[in-house]
């Protein structure tokens, strides 16, 4: 299975400027079982992440068009942010 991604811009996953998660890996095995969220569930959502890895941008800018649609009052900062 190919990684996602190598760099997303404006994300810093797996640095440690990310905050350690306040759920331990128990208490998210069982959120992950009261969720119903299977191992099948896991590899389609792997796979999908494959599928979509080269549309990052896209989907980042289809992201920011609906906000900005929702949330018409933030256009004028959405120059930052390209």
């Amino acid at each position: 299975m190919k990684p996602v991604s190598e760099h997303i811009p404006g994300y810093s996953y797996g640095t440690a400027q990310v905050a350690p998660s306040p759920v331990s890996m128990r208490e998210l095995e069982e959120l992950k079982i009261s969720a119903g969220f299977t191992e099948e569930d896991e590899r389609y959502l792997r796979l999908a992440g494959e599928m979509l890895a080269d549309q990052t941008k896209w989907c980042k800018s289809i992201q920011l068009q609906l906000v900005l649609w929702v949330h018409p009052y933030m256009e004028a900062g959405k120059a930052a942010t390209e």
